[in-house]
């Protein structure tokens, strides 16, 4: 995937990030100010959980919308991936209880553990308001921390993926994330709670804890996770929302295309198939 097109899928993202920009330059650093009064710097970085939860929903419902009422026949040519499999209500039924339980058991306890052992400093665990982070972060250091994140928890995703799709792991933990086989957005997070561990949240904090980023750029990064995690099980290639093709396709066949941007695949070799089947699908458009 080459810069226009990475700009392209991540058009929603980066337009938040244009927000924020104007937001910043008028009446953002008294907002901030505000809130730091009222917060500490521990609390701060929690509302990345809510978050986490109002991205999640407001994602997954716009692709359930789109699975049920826009496309409910495997409709919009060149946007719906395997067209032949149909998005049904049971998917739904059978993904949302455990996705229910990783959300609001495992993250919760995973989030407030993290922030724990990332920032064992004793300010976090006062009373005291914030005066840690005076001032909003630049647009250049959000976009920067940003970035630099994606690719190292891609990097690291591509080997824990690899690992969990080991014989003797994949059976126990990594199996159920494949039930689908033509995911949709929801079953993002269905998964075995270990695997929802250490696949899913730990290669997402190692970005944020080396570069120590500000708890704004903590809301961006976390939502644009989850936007990307959600719209590449969505079954869609939607204009502005992060391109599905790869990860559906590993879904589709599994041994193949194991990261989310396609970085680790390429060092590795591992996006031949899928290649292959671009290059033939070039050949026959």
């Amino acid at each position: 995937m080459g810069p226009l097109e990475f700009v392209k899928d991540r058009a929603i993202i980066l337009s938040s990030v244009l927000g924020y920009t104007v937001w910043k330059e008028t009446y953002g650093q008294a907002h901030w100010k505000i809130l730091t009064t009222k917060l500490t710097d521990f609390h701060l970085f929690l509302i990345t959980y809510p978050v986490v939860l109002i991205v999640y929903f407001t994602f997954s419902l716009i692709f359930a919308y789109i699975d049920f009422f826009v496309a409910p026949d495997g409709g919009i040519s060149g946007v719906r991936l395997q067209p032949k499999k149909d998005h049904t209500w049971m998917q739904y039924k059978r993904a949302i209880p455990l996705v229910m339980f990783n959300l609001f058991v495992m993250s919760p306890i995973l989030t407030i553990g993290s922030i724990y052992l990332m920032f064992p400093a004793s300010p976090y665990y006062t009373d005291q308001p914030s005066g840690m982070y005076p001032s909003l972060p630049s647009t250049f250091m959000v976009l920067r921390d940003l970035l630099l994140s994606m690719v190292l928890r891609d990097m690291i995703f591509y080997y824990l993926h690899r690992l969990f799709h080991h014989p003797a792991v994949y059976a126990t933990f990594h199996k159920k994330h494949h039930e689908f086989t033509a995911p949709i957005a929801v079953s993002a997070l269905y998964a075995d709670p270990i695997d929802f561990a250490l696949t899913n949240l730990a290669p997402l904090l190692v970005g944020p804890l080396l570069l120590n980023s500000h708890p704004v750029t903590m809301w961006f990064y976390f939502a644009e996770a989850i936007i990307e995690t959600v719209s590449v099980h969505s079954g869609y290639n939607w204009p502005g929302f992060p391109c599905a093709d790869m990860h559906d396709f590993h879904h589709e066949t599994f041994n193949s295309m194991f990261s989310l941007l396609g970085l680790g695949d390429y060092i590795h070799g591992t996006d031949a198939k899928f290649c292959l089947r671009m290059e033939k699908k070039g050949k026959t458009a």
